[in-house]
């Protein structure tokens, strides 16, 4: 959540968009992070109530290919935010 914190306080800052589109990419179901960054952007939501977060969970390995399927996501107009694997924070 940490982390969260912290990118959604720069966007706040130094972005001129709040719309924000965070995909957690996980290679393994037991990688699979979903509940708890649901959990944590229920918190997050409130405290920062002018971003308009979108989740989106994908499994597949982050590369170019994950980049180039993403990219319609990001041209809908949005602040992508990745997150790979394990908690790490979140």
């Amino acid at each position: 959540m940490d982390r969260l914190n912290e990118a959604f306080h720069y966007i706040l800052k130094n972005e001129s968009s709040r719309n924000i589109i965070l995909v957690h990419l996980y290679e393994r179901m037991e990688n699979n992070e979903e509940k708890a960054i649901k959990k944590a952007l229920v918190a997050l939501k409130q405290i920062f109530p002018v971003l308009n977060v979108d989740f989106v969970v994908k499994q597949g390995k982050f590369g170019p290919q994950m980049v180039d399927a993403l990219f319609i996501i990001v041209a809908l107009g949005g602040i992508l935010l990745l997150k790979m694997g394990g908690v790490n924070g979140i």
